[in-house]
């Protein structure tokens, strides 16, 4: 365990001493302050209260963003050390595959975790400083809450995904590539296939968990969320056996 904490420390100083990764996190913070900025103020016939629950719910492009990094830096994470041949430097380690496999994997499950933390702490404190006389705790908060948890959800789907393909392929921009486009385009198939019984059952109809958080529909839509986690879980799974399969079984030191 204490070889893998430290295999995750490196890793995380690799990524902090990139500078492309400073700047995704400027991009990032510019992406909180834009919906602050874009948030309408003192409308009129419009209660604080509903204001501040309104600024909340219209605050999720920087969820975009962090699924969006995180598909970027699993993609480059593992393939990197295959193109630029240092995978050959971290195999002579006294360290095992799996120990460096999953080190890189969860370093990337990390930071999509501590930016949704961020965004999550940010949009609330910007919310209260815009309506300063909203009350706390708010039922927005909640709802801001729950959209957070789903969307971080998204991102370990997407960052296994593009994990996966990383690993299999070697090749970065095919990882990057294919992932983006389909997660950015999961809406497009999912109105395209939503006549076909058997769409449901595919995990690209069932990448949109956000749109749960602040859907009401009692245990109609519980069930419905419930189907989709069970859907993207044994989707998960097979990815990461078969990412942990791949990358055990073969030859690639050579």
């Amino acid at each position: 365990m204490i070889k893998f904490i430290r295999l995750i420390q490196n890793e995380n100083m690799k990524i902090f001493s990139q500078t492309s990764n400073w700047i995704m996190f400027g991009f990032f913070l510019l992406a909180i302050l834009f919906n602050v900025a874009m948030t309408p103020s003192d409308i009129q016939n419009v209660s604080i209260e509903d204001q501040f629950s309104y600024y909340l719910s219209t605050s999720d492009t920087p969820l975009l963003v962090i699924t969006t990094f995180s598909i970027i830096w699993a993609a480059g994470i593992m393939a990197a050390e295959f193109s630029s041949g240092t995978i050959k430097l971290l195999l002579i380690r006294p360290v095992t595959r799996a120990k460096i496999l999953w080190a890189k994997y969860t370093l990337v499950v990390l930071y999509a975790l501590v930016l949704t933390i961020i965004y999550f702490l940010l949009t609330v404190l910007f919310g209260y400083i815009l309506y300063p006389d909203a009350s706390f705790p708010n039922e927005g908060i909640a709802v801001l809450a729950k959209k957070s948890g789903l969307s971080l959800l998204e991102s370990l789907f997407m960052i296994t995904l593009t994990y996966f393909i990383a690993v299999i392929s070697y090749n970065r921009s095919l990882a990057l590539g294919l992932s983006l486009f389909l997660y950015l385009m999961s809406s497009v198939f999912t109105f395209m296939l939503q006549t076909k019984p058997w769409s449901k059952f595919i995990f690209i109809t069932q990448l949109n968990l956000t749109k749960y958080a602040s859907f009401d529909g009692g245990i109609s839509a519980m069930n419905t969320l419930s189907f989709a986690l069970c859907v993207l879980g044994i989707y998960l799974l097979l990815f990461i056996v078969a990412t942990w399969i791949t990358f055990s079984s073969r030859d690639v030191a050579s």
